[in-house]
């Protein structure tokens, strides 16, 4: 398992799927019981969010919104 390839899997579960940290930890672990490559994580993944109808236009949704979490509003 390459670390680079277990931090991208990380992104896009957080920033594009809107995964919580906690959410990344078990789901990382089901990869792994399932034998599932770290290569192949996002492929999977994406695979699951088509059959759970998250598609591209909420995955962008989700990834803007992950870009403004913990940021104070301008006033």
């Amino acid at each position: 398992m390459t670390d680079l390839q277990v931090a991208q899997a990380i992104l896009y579960m957080t920033q594009c799927l809107g995964f919580n940290l906690a959410g990344v930890k078990v789901f990382l672990e089901f990869l792994q019981e399932k034998k599932i490559k770290p290569k192949d994580y996002i492929k999977f993944m994406s695979r699951l969010a088509a059959s759970a109808s998250i598609d591209q236009n909420k995955q962008k949704e989700n990834a803007i919104k992950a870009k403004k979490r913990g940021r104070k509003k301008k006033v």
